[in-house]
């Protein structure tokens, strides 16, 4: 018996589309099995989505109500063995990149390993970081290109450009490159650099190297209760004793800069112990060349305190319940962005389809 399925090509579209999530989530679900057989789950607690301050959070609120719901909520647990499909994407678009970040991501991975290398061994170890750099974004590329995102979105990123296009030309891939280069090469032209080749600024006197970011409270602090993260660049005590946190910054200076690097001043003061008003924050502007010292001290510490508890009432505003961070519905409290220019350039318009 033959039984014919008659279906309109927008029909076949979607089921095709279906067809290609289900088969996602089975790579993702494959590759967190040979990563972890007997069960992460079954072993620990699960991770519980916290609702948390940073920056990038409220930027990303500030962007699109809509973004910020698929980043922070329909994403999370999409990792996990039994996800609904929805998440498994969710969680695959939450990771892509695309060529200017991964610039900055590369070099922000080489300066901490040259770091790292004279912390641990007295001198740079490495013989062309500018090349090191330059041959991690070739392999996150050529990853891309192979389509790893599929099976391990985390470690090998989906790219924008070839998810969504166009497909850059190669001279412009090549002057991504440069820009690397370029980038890596002011850092070791920076005063800065020159000083922690010294004696007296070896490890001694370091605070914070580019820390991994964790759920444990290292990375964490709170504000009035509230859990806000902090993962600053780099972090030293200068020679006049003062606490110095430095960012790197591949992209031209925004306004936000020097609200990220206030919570790393406050970090440094309630975590770490320093005085408020021996804390020193710069932003360092590799691509432009510029260093800008952003004003901290008391009133400014003051000041982003008040900023964050704003932000988390804003926050909890959005939720059903404060207490489990359940979010209110998608549809009525998470709305999409009017101004559509902002989607040409979002990792999950896929899932807009706007």
């Amino acid at each position: 018996m033959t039984v014919e399925l008659c279906l309109s090509n927008q029909e076949y579209k979607a089921w095709r589309e279906t067809l290609l999530i289900l088969r996602q989530c089975l790579f993702v679900r494959i590759a967190a099995y040979k990563e972890d057989p007997i069960g992460r789950s079954n072993r620990v607690a699960k991770l519980k989505n916290e609702l948390s301050w940073s920056r990038t959070r409220i930027t990303t609120l500030e962007r699109c109500k809509r973004q910020y719901y698929l980043q922070y909520y329909q994403k999370w647990g999409g990792w996990e063995w039994s996800a609904a499909p929805e998440k498994v994407r969710a969680y695959q678009l939450s990771n892509m990149t695309n060529l200017a970040i991964a610039c900055g991501d590369v070099v922000h991975r080489t300066i901490k390993l040259v770091l790292e290398e004279i912390r641990d061994h007295g001198q740079v170890q490495t013989d062309d970081p500018a090349l090191h750099a330059r041959k991690l974004l070739t392999d996150m590329w050529r990853n891309a290109q192979a389509e790893k995102w599929r099976k391990a979105p985390k470690k090998h990123p989906a790219f924008f450009e070839l998810t969504y296009g166009p497909t850059p030309a190669a001279a412009d891939l090549k002057n991504v490159g440069a820009r690397v280069t370029h980038c890596l090469q002011t850092f070791f032209e920076t005063d800065l650099f020159a000083a922690l080749l010294t004696q007296q600024n070896r490890a001694e006197n370091w605070i914070a190297v580019d820390p991994e970011p964790s759920f444990d409270d290292a990375s964490k602090f709170k504000v009035h209760g509230r859990t806000v993260w902090a993962l600053p660049d780099f972090a030293r005590i200068n020679d006049a004793g003062e606490c110095e946190v430095w960012d790197w910054k591949t992209g031209r200076p925004r306004d936000a800069d020097r609200m990220q690097l206030m919570s790393y001043a406050l970090y440094m003061a309630d975590k770490v112990g320093f005085e408020r008003d021996n804390i020193r924050i710069f932003g360092c502007y590799l691509a432009e060349g510029e260093l800008k010292e952003y004003d901290a001290g008391p009133k400014g510490l003051a000041e982003i305190e008040t900023r964050i508890k704003s932000d988390f009432d804003l926050l909890e505003s959005l939720l059903d319940d404060v207490e489990q961070n359940v979010p209110g519905d998608k549809e009525a409290v998470f709305p999409m962005t009017a101004d559509e220019s902002l989607c040409d350039s979002c990792f999950f318009k896929e899932l807009c389809h706007q």
